[in-house]
């Protein structure tokens, strides 16, 4: 008694005079890292948006119009009763704090009308920031479908003596 078996035998070969090499694999596309990334800017709230600017030179323009400049220190929270409730409170941003020429100054949160940034370079990444984030928020097109067909690479080498480079397939 006889099994007759299926096989399938699939046969490449591929020869050049400098010599030849095939390549197996899945065709991949990774996506290149992005090194042009933007300052974490927080957008959430003007006193949020300070807090992640620490450091920074700012600019503070009062509702008074007068004007300071400095090193953004830090950004002072208070509590406060939330009115026509007693016992319940609320977070506040309540002053900020700028440091120029070896002092600190307290600017109270809700006289401030403007915000500069003074750094050319803050006021870049800024840009790029918000850029990024309306990037994010739009629409993004379908991927491509997904290919699972293999790769197959062949490359010849090259040689002083030129030559055809030959490749047979068979598909039993």
């Amino acid at each position: 008694m006889f099994l007759l078996s299926t096989q399938v035998v699939n046969t490449l070969s591929a020869s050049a005079p400098g010599g030849a090499s095939i390549i197996f694999g899945k065709a991949t596309s990774t996506p290149a890292p992005s090194g042009d990334t933007a300052y974490p800017f927080n957008h959430s709230s003007m006193g949020a948006f300070l807090e992640s600017c620490r450091g920074a030179r700012v600019t503070i323009t009062l509702d008074s119009k007068i004007s300071k400049t400095g090193m953004l220190l830090m950004v002072e929270r208070a509590q406060r009763v939330i009115e026509g409730a007693k016992d319940k409170t609320e977070e506040y941003f309540a002053s900020i704090h700028i440091f120029e020429e070896g002092s600190i100054r307290k600017i109270p949160f809700p006289n401030v009308v403007e915000v500069s940034l003074v750094d050319a370079t803050m006021q870049e990444q800024l840009s790029k920031n918000l850029f990024s984030t309306l990037e994010k928020q739009l629409p993004k097109p379908l991927p491509p479908p997904k290919d699972n067909r293999e790769v197959i690479s062949i490359r010849a080498k090259t040689s002083e003596s030129s030559g055809p480079c030959h490749v047979s397939y068979v598909d039993t």
